[in-house]
């Protein structure tokens, strides 16, 4: 009967940590998510006819720095690893896109312009879901 209590204890001090270890994993993820917001606002007042190709790539650089910035988050769920790394993808392919209107905008390749605000367009609900899942995720109990 007492190992039965201290079995019933630590199933229920494992449980506490265990979800403390989530709610931390969470928030740490989080944290670093919500840096995306600084670079949304940062870039997000550049006049599109005044900004150039220098604009586009240090967009891009800071999206990869937010891509490092994921990795160094310690995470041991493997449903919030999973998050991250569809994250970190979606920064990828925003970095890309960024890097490549650069380049169109350098060499005024019209057509590759064009390619790019199809890309960009495609990657504008890319993030919502992201978040929404993460989001539901440490929500849940």
């Amino acid at each position: 009967m007492k190992q039965v209590k201290y079995l019933m204890l630590a199933v229920f001090v494992m449980g506490m940590f265990g979800c403390q270890g989530k709610v931390k994993q969470c928030n740490d993820l989080i944290a670093v998510i919500n840096q995306n917001q600084e670079i949304k606002t940062k870039y997000g007042s550049l006049d599109a006819t005044k900004a150039g190709p220098k604009d586009f790539i240090a967009m891009a650089d800071d999206m990869d720095k937010l891509k490092g910035k994921i990795d160094g988050v310690k995470l041991k769920d493997e449903k919030l690893k999973g998050f991250a790394k569809e994250y970190q993808d979606m920064l990828g392919e925003v970095s890309k896109t960024m890097r490549e209107l650069a380049k169109a905008m350098e060499s005024k390749d019209n057509a590759a312009l064009e390619k790019v605000l199809k890309d960009m367009t495609a990657l504008q609900g890319k993030e919502g879901p992201i978040v929404g899942k993460i989001n539901e995720y440490c929500q849940s109990k």
